[in-house]
């Protein structure tokens, strides 16, 4: 991703600008980025990028350096505070999650994914209560624990209003970490439907959405 472009984005692109390029990251399903262009490129104090190279070491499969990134700005952050702190470690806890589900703990991930969702939702943070509760099912899925699968569908009934760019992969991986067809089958729906969406604001980026979605989604 261009962070050149991001930035030029951020600082007064168009509406249609920043959907193509919210559309372009959300497409790379980085487990990095959370919808806004300047925290993803500009990073979150103390350390500007380390989130940032942590997601896209996750993507590209490098657990152990992903894990090392977080580390490294986790122990940055300790050392003063900073504005918006609380963002810095709602998605410190996100990427802790996905980096402990990559690497096969997924206790260890709904750990991680709880403590997220219990701190956003004592904040009134519905965007990371969503977010949080949903990978917190996933991760449970994924160790074969059972959920809450009604407290689910009202999490992921929310997803497109508070976390509109990841709701699809999110959706594609709860489907994907589900041992209930049925389940899977629905959830697979919503993405599909989420991306779908997605890809109408695409614009000239349509074709590289549908691509990320179809291997997402096979």
């Amino acid at each position: 991703m261009n962070a050149t472009i991001l930035t030029t984005a951020h600082s007064g692109g168009s509406a249609r600008c920043y959907q193509a390029i919210f559309v372009l990251s959300t497409a790379l399903a980085s487990p990095g980025y959370d919808g806004q262009p300047a925290v993803y490129i500009a990073g979150l104090r103390p350390n500007p990028t380390r989130h940032a190279r942590a997601g896209w070491c996750l993507r590209d499969g490098d657990v152990a350096e992903a894990a090392a990134h977080l580390d490294q700005a986790d122990s940055a952050a300790r050392a003063r505070w900073f504005h918006n702190q609380w963002r810095f470690e709602s998605r410190l806890g996100i990427l802790r999650a996905r980096v402990a589900l990559a690497a096969g703990e997924a206790e260890v991930a709904a750990d991680h994914a709880t403590r997220v969702q219990t701190a956003a939702a004592a904040r009134g943070d519905r965007r990371y209560r969503t977010i949080g509760g949903v990978l917190q099912a996933t991760a449970l899925a994924r160790a074969g624990v059972s959920y809450d699968v009604d407290d689910v569908r009202r999490q992921l009934a929310l997803l497109p209003e508070v976390a509109a760019l990841e709701s699809w992969w999110l959706a594609a991986e709860l489907a994907a970490a589900t041992s209930s067809a049925a389940q899977a089958s629905a959830f697979r729906a919503l993405a599909i439907t989420w991306v779908d969406r997605l890809v109408l604001d695409a614009g000239e980026h349509g074709d590289t959405l549908r691509s990320a979605a179809r291997r997402k989604l096979t």
